[in-house]
């Protein structure tokens, strides 16, 4: 499998760069080789029930040299329902999701900015505190 580059965000506002070869989103757990980590370390167990959310990034450096963009504009073609999340920190995400269940242990969220380094979010349903239609 392909290793996917992440920022695990947790809910005590820690957050670790790396890799993961093994996330599934029914799973309760991963694991992660965290950036910079010397060749060969094991990986570093992360449980979902601690995080927030985890990014799925096209790089670690971000894309810096570009106006950055939280929120859909009219123009944008959406698939799946325009969603504002807002999490127990505080923290707004405005992305599509084709379907979300806050039942279910997390759910994709498309960024609302299709430039954005984020490819997409799974975002952890218990670090949510509440979710609009927009």
């Amino acid at each position: 499998m392909d290793r996917l580059k992440i920022i695990a965000k947790y809910t005590n506002g820690r957050m670790i760069k790396g890799t993961t070869g093994n996330f599934w989103p029914a799973n309760e757990r991963f694991s992660m080789v965290p950036l910079g980590a010397r060749p060969n370390a094991p990986p570093v167990p992360v449980s979902i029930k601690d995080l927030k959310a985890i990014f799925f990034v096209h790089t670690f450096g971000g894309r810096r040299n570009r106006a950055k963009r939280a929120h859909f504009m009219a123009r944008d073609r959406v698939f799946g329902h325009k969603l504002r999340v807002a999490f127990f920190d505080g923290e707004l995400l405005e992305g599509a999701a084709l379907d979300y269940d806050l039942n279910t242990p997390g759910f994709f969220l498309h960024p609302a900015d299709p430039d954005s380094n984020n490819e997409r979010i799974f975002v952890v349903s218990a670090a949510v505190k509440d979710v609009k239609h927009i």
